[in-house]
């Protein structure tokens, strides 16, 4: 069922339709939202900081596999554990939700950066939330 991800209202209509699909795209393939979900701008959001740029693109990087990092391993996760604990699925909403961070960091820049980060931000709730 498709998800409505709420971010701040300005930082969705500062972006551009080009930043908007990219970052979409970011948070398909790494499974912290499904493909149907959209951004939604909201005024009731606030605007998220920019983290330490320099800092986040200093993180490593796992490889990306076809099936999608980290949801390949949520995946295997919920099943290893019979989708019995919660907590260890919220946690991989979080290691998720940060992955996307540092891809926000390395791949868009400006206003498409401040999208990212939001759209990681709300995307890493709507994980958490389908747990």
């Amino acid at each position: 069922m498709a998800s409505e991800v709420h971010v701040n209202a300005e930082t969705f209509e500062a972006a551009s339709e080009e930043e908007r699909l990219q970052v979409h795209e970011i948070m398909t393939k790494l499974r912290i939202m499904d493909p149907e979900d959209s951004f939604v701008p909201d005024d009731t959001v606030a605007a998220v900081d920019i983290p330490d740029l320099d800092a986040l693109r200093q993180q490593p990087l796992p490889e990306v596999v076809e099936f999608g990092f980290p949801g390949n391993v949520l995946d295997a996760i919920g099943n290893a554990v019979g989708g019995a604990s919660k907590e260890v699925c919220k946690s991989g909403c979080n290691k998720a939700a940060d992955f996307a961070l540092v891809v926000c960091a390395l791949e868009t820049a400006g206003t498409g950066l401040a999208l990212c980060i939001a759209g990681a931000e709300a995307a890493r709730a709507l994980c958490r939330d389908r747990c």
